[in-house]
């Protein structure tokens, strides 16, 4: 019959048993015996009026059970099913891989497409990948490499920790902000782009933190940016951008750093975070401290709420009765 694919032995063995029983009624074989050595199928068979037969194999004993009650003669049919041990039945089982081996050279089996035909991997033929890329050398930055020979200034430069070997280097950058003339920068990021965004990319190397902010131009705070550093427009949101060393990680307000105000304000678009940026609970968070709210004097408040001993207490219903009786 060949292989049984997309088959659980059971449904199998069961599937084999079945086309036994077909050919023995085919030759008119009253005398047939079946032998198995798969013991959970031959159990299964000689008792399955006693335990649960499984789902997917309810057609086939429904099946095997038509069969041979359609078919018995009595007298004459004698049809048994035994279980012998794999290792009685070795012979067998290498007769019957090499019977089905050569009916399939003689084409007389039925192939499955799922798994006789198999595609064509070039007769095993081993394809080369593309090489690695090469490994271009690593430049090492100092400060000597942003010094402008007509100007004698040094440019806005990012002053990372592990470009000059250092091993124990802040994770935040400083930059120097002279007024100096740099290249204009091309915006190719999203206005909308918050520092938590940002984060996600530590991992890629410090180099790449803030390539994605408009300030940013090729290790160089952008011209844009160094105008509006310079001209104090951003002291009005924190003392930070007054500073000779600028932190971008410091916290302004609200979950916004110090990278994102400077950011939007060079994209031109600060002014739809101004909400944003106002603190509306500063009242609440200083309250200890804040001379602008009128408390209310303690013996007040507890005048008010009855508590106050001086304060003459009414006089319950009983007792107003029993006076009055």
């Amino acid at each position: 019959m060949g292989p049984f694919n997309n088959f659980t032995e059971e449904q199998a063995l069961m599937a084999g048993i079945q086309s036994a029983c077909i050919y023995a009624q085919e030759h008119d074989l009253q005398v047939t015996h079946i032998e198995t050595s798969h013991l959970d199928v031959f159990e299964l068979i000689r008792l399955q009026e006693h335990v649960p037969i499984p789902e997917e194999q309810l057609e086939a004993f429904h099946l095997f059970n038509t069969v041979h009650a359609n078919h018995y003669v009595e007298g004459e049919t004698d049809r048994r099913i035994s279980w012998i041990p794999e290792h009685m039945n070795e012979v067998r089982r290498q007769w019957e891989t090499y019977s089905s081996l050569l009916d399939r050279d003689m084409g007389m089996i039925i192939a499955n497409p799922e798994v006789e035909l198999l595609p064509n991997l070039g007769m095993d033929e081993v394809v080369d990948g593309p090489p690695p890329p090469a490994n271009h050398p690593k430049r090492r930055i100092s400060s000597s490499s942003f010094v402008d020979d007509e100007t004698g200034m040094e440019n806005a430069f990012l002053d990372i920790g592990f470009l000059h070997g250092k091993e124990d280097s802040l994770l935040s950058w400083a930059f120097k902000t002279p007024s100096c003339e740099q290249k204009p920068p091309v915006f190719k990021v999203s206005p909308f782009k918050s520092a938590a965004v940002m984060f996600g990319d530590r991992d890629k190397g410090k180099a790449k933190m803030y390539e994605d902010y408009a300030f940013y131009d090729d290790g160089h705070l952008s011209k844009r940016a160094i105008e509006m550093l310079d001209s104090g427009a951003l002291l009005h949101y924190s003392d930070a951008f007054g500073e000779k060393v600028l932190d971008l990680e410091t916290h302004v307000a609200n979950g916004f750093f110090a990278q994102d105000i400077l950011h939007y304000a060079v994209l031109d678009t600060l002014g739809m975070f101004e909400s944003m940026l106002e603190d509306k609970h500063r009242l609440v968070a200083n309250i200890m401290s804040s001379k602008k709210m009128k408390l209310m004097p303690v013996d007040s408040v507890l005048t008010l709420m009855g508590l106050d001993e001086d304060a003459p207490q009414p006089s319950n219903k009983r007792t107003r009765r029993a006076s009055s009786v």
